[in-house]
């Protein structure tokens, strides 16, 4: 899995963040505000667990 390069943090973020709100998901989206600095694997990783969270936690 690539994360297309069109697509920002801030973006992921803001998508993470409503789908949490929506959900009720007691799920720490902060790290997504620095996948800009990471390598794209790490990204691709944190992305994978906080959706995974929200989706089975909300």
């Amino acid at each position: 899995m690539s994360i297309p390069p069109e697509i920002t943090a801030e973006e992921v973020l803001g998508i993470a963040t409503t789908l949490a709100r929506l959900t009720d998901a007691d799920v720490d989206t902060s790290p997504l505000a620095r996948l800009d600095e990471m390598a794209e694997d790490d990204a691709v990783k944190v992305i994978d667990d906080i959706f995974g969270k929200i989706l089975s936690d909300g």
